[in-house]
């Protein structure tokens, strides 16, 4: 299950990804839309590896296939990613300090 258009497209949304942590970084950390960009970005990047599994089946994504180291290292990034995204949806829920939510981008 290879596409050079889903390729150019996931690569298109890891630029912006890595352009938005930057710019989160330097501008209005605090803004609501940056935790939408993460969700949109999240839910992208999980959307890609269910396709490939549904495509190649589970076994040969993450136990026997060429990738699957690649893949194994993406569906952790994924979870650190969901993660983030609960904390700092928690965090705004709560509006408390305890949890810097940074700390999984950084991770990511």
């Amino acid at each position: 299950f290879q596409s050079i258009g889903i390729d150019i497209v996931l690569t298109v949304f890891v630029f912006l990804n890595i352009v938005t942590m930057g710019l989160r970084t330097e501008l209005y950390k605090d803004a609501f839309v940056w935790d939408l960009l993460d969700i949109v970005f999240v839910t992208a990047f999980s959307l890609a590896l269910l396709l490939r599994i549904v495509g190649q089946g589970l076994v040969e994504t993450l136990l026997k296939g060429p990738d699957r180291n690649w893949n194994w290292f993406e569906a952790v990034q994924i979870t650190v990613g969901w993660m983030e995204v609960c904390l700092n949806l928690k965090v705004m829920h709560l509006d408390s300090g305890i949890v810097d939510p940074s700390f999984f981008a950084l991770l990511r």
